[in-house]
């Protein structure tokens, strides 16, 4: 039973009505507040990288769309506002499902931020305890065509991001008062209960390297123009100070030389051009009026709408507690009827989504809805047809490992006598009884691999009703997790010493991996220091004329500024230095390093653990074209031209388990050349 800010009553067959108004609730809350202090809002975007958005094949074991070419992009969730973004959930152990509240802050000066009030939302989460993440619409990304004028046009594909660690681990900066660490502790990441969110100036990063959020490009049309529609808070549940630069299009143009007609693992992508439409659904806010009395009985709903211009509004779907209320509502007024009937007594959240034309949602903020009977009767004449129950945890798809909560809502006009949760048709423990209705499942009693959940609810009749089935998949032990964050990105070039700009490290334990290419003679060698860090030369390749070096070193402590200098034994010669700060690794596993006086370039690396990623540095003579392999990215700084070009790729995803062989290539000859690759361990595995 969730607990609101303010509590509204409403009376038998009163109607609740919804209104979207242009005044925001937060607005309204901050012309009361008369103190020094000024309310600070947060106004979330999503960034994605251009230079990180390309086409590989699915690596990812045990997906059913495994080799399919995948669309893998970078994106940022971050905070462009004045005041930090801050969720605090309420955690159900028993359900494994969270509510949450947006908290606001207040500044004086912007010197320091204070809580000022909180502000309940309208969605719950599921707390995956074997991932640390949140299965919450924090964001969507769809693919789109583009349509001649290059609007949007129709979504032909979806990604299946749908889990988020809701954590900054990544500094974009940018706006003021950005300060150097982020306000919550990334140890909070694993904990249910911790407060999610970062600071002004700070977003979550989730890299193209991610599984769980590539776009499976499976039949599409090859040699056209597409629009990847990327959008932060797609429900409109949060309170921010714009809600219309919430949307990020980036106009792509993929194309095929093989003479496929379709988009395959041999296709390439162009980013043409990436813009922040204004998002007119994000213009909405909506107010909701007390109304007097208590829940009893029948409460009849209602909404009323205000949709952008040229769209109308296709659908209504209530909520109580973060939970659907009943079916979508499609035809106008939308209103509802609802039957308090086995409602748990008490304060309840109550809200609405709507859905307008172009598919767009708004959000109702909740209200506190007092519900004083635990049962009630039916409207007379009525069908006994209110019984309904639905699995809510876990979510469909998911993988599922040791022990887990499984979770189901039930209603009845009348009340609820029990519901008996199922696994491929057997009963899984015995009958719940109350509210919530939820079970604890050791995975670890059934065999690897697909199962079926379902539950099974009484009334007090003894009808009975099965939910529809839900489809999970159990893997003991739990898969490694893969979660690299490419932190920071720069480079150097010149001749001799070479030194890179300042950039901070924003989290301890970080890795610096340094990426040397260098000219000269036979025996050239490189040294890189800097930031009073112990940096070790992982391997190095000089057979032939040139040298590519790679060399890491380990971050124990948060730094403001840190500068990374590689000097040559030759000091006349040319270089380029690459530099990356990784989170999410525990140094490196195998290397390996190869040279060639002629042909194409290529090695081969053995991983030494799961969930790897691999780095590789290609060196060819001659200022030839250079080419990444199908199912590489390569980094935009890391990339130089003239004599002995040379570049730093990586795989597109993590490696499968240890002893993966891992082949680099290039799709062009040079003469000569050098390449070196080093795996990154997986900080997990």
């Amino acid at each position: 039973m969730a607990r609101g800010r303010r509590r509204v009553a409403v009376s038998v067959g009163a109607t609740l009505l919804i209104t979207l108004s242009i005044v925001t609730i937060a607005n309204a809350r901050a012309s009361a507040v008369r103190s020094p202090y000024q309310v600070t809002l947060p106004d979330l975007e999503i960034a994605v990288p251009t230079g990180l958005i390309g086409i590989g094949p699915n690596t990812t074991n045990g997906d059913p769309e495994y080799g399919d070419p995948d669309l893998q992009f970078t994106h940022i969730t971050w905070d462009a506002g004045t005041g930090p973004f801050e969720l605090k959930p309420t955690f159900n152990k028993r359900t494994g499902i969270s509510t949450f509240s947006q908290v606001i802050f207040k500044t004086r000066n912007g010197a320091g931020w204070r809580k000022d009030f909180s502000v309940p939302l309208a969605r719950t989460g599921i707390f995956i305890a074997s991932e640390a993440h949140y299965r919450f619409p924090l964001t969507s990304f769809t693919l789109d065509d583009m349509n001649p004028d290059g609007s949007l046009g129709a979504v032909v594909a979806t990604s299946p991001k749908t889990d988020y660690c809701i954590q900054g681990d990544t500094q974009v900066g940018g706006v003021p008062n950005t300060p150097n660490k982020d306000f919550i502790p990334q140890s909070d990441c694993n904990k249910p209960s911790a407060a999610l969110g970062w600071s002004v100036g700070w977003g979550d990063e989730y890299d193209q390297t991610d599984p769980g959020q590539p776009i499976d490009l499976t039949g599409l049309p090859t040699n056209q123009y597409y629009i990847l529609h990327a959008t932060v808070d797609p429900d409109n549940l949060f309170t921010e100070s714009n809600k219309t630069d919430n949307v990020t299009d980036t106009e792509l143009y993929i194309s095929n030389t093989d003479g496929s007609s379709v988009i395959d693992n041999n296709s390439t992508v162009q980013v043409i051009s990436q813009t922040g439409p204004y998002n007119p659904a994000g213009n909405m806010s909506i107010e909701v009026p007390a109304a007097p009395g208590t829940a009893q009985g029948t409460v009849a709903l209602g909404v009323a709408l205000h949709p952008p211009r040229s769209r109308t509004v296709k659908s209504v779907q209530y909520l109580l507690d973060g939970e659907p209320l009943g079916a979508p509502v499609t035809t106008v007024p939308f209103s509802y009827k609802w039957t308090v009937g086995n409602t748990e007594p008490g304060d309840h959240l109550l809200s609405a989504e709507a859905t307008d034309s172009a598919g767009d949602v708004m959000t109702a903020p909740v209200r506190s809805v007092t519900v004083r009977d635990a049962v009630a009767t039916p409207p007379s004449g009525a069908p006994d047809a209110a019984l309904t129950v639905g699995i809510i945890n876990p979510a469909p798809g998911q993988t599922l490992s040791g022990t887990v909560p499984v979770a189901a809502d039930a209603f009845d006009d009348v009340g609820i006598r029990s519901v008996q949760f199922e696994v491929d048709g057997h009963p899984l423990g015995g009958p719940a009884t109350t509210a919530p209705y939820a079970v604890s499942w050791n995975t670890g009693s059934v065999a690897a691999g697909p199962h079926t959940l379902t539950a099974v609810a009484t009334d007090d009749g003894g009808k009975a009703v099965t939910s529809p089935a839900v489809r999970v998949t159990v893997q003991n032990p739990a898969p490694a997790m893969a979660c690299f964050v490419l932190q920071r990105e720069t480079s150097a070039h010149g001749a001799g010493t070479v030194t890179t700009p300042p950039f901070p490290i924003a989290f301890g334990d970080e890795d610096l991996v340094a990426f040397v290419s260098a000219g000269g003679r036979h025996g050239q060698h490189a040294t890189v220091t800097g930031g009073s860090l112990r940096w070790n030369l992982v391997k190095r390749s000089d057979a032939a004329s040139g040298d590519l070096e790679i060399w890491t070193a380990d971050v124990p402590q948060e730094t403001p500024a840190v500068t990374v200098t590689s000097s040559l034994s030759q000091p006349s010669a040319s270089q380029h230095l690459t530099v990356i700060a990784l989170e999410g690794i525990n140094g490196v596993g195998a290397a390996s390093a190869s040279s060639g006086a002629s042909g194409s370039p290529g090695l081969q690396l053995t991983t030494t653990s799961g969930t790897s990623l691999v780095y590789a540095v290609v060196q060819g003579a001659g200022g030839r074209a250079l080419h990444v392999p199908y199912g590489w990215f390569s980094l935009p700084s890391g990339t130089a031209g003239g004599h002995g070009a040379s570049w730093v790729q990586f795989t597109n995803q993590a490696t499968g388990p240890a002893g993966t062989v891992v082949h680099i290539t290039d799709r062009a000859a040079h003469v000569p050349w050098n390449m070196v690759a080093v795996e990154l361990v997986n900080e997990d595995s």
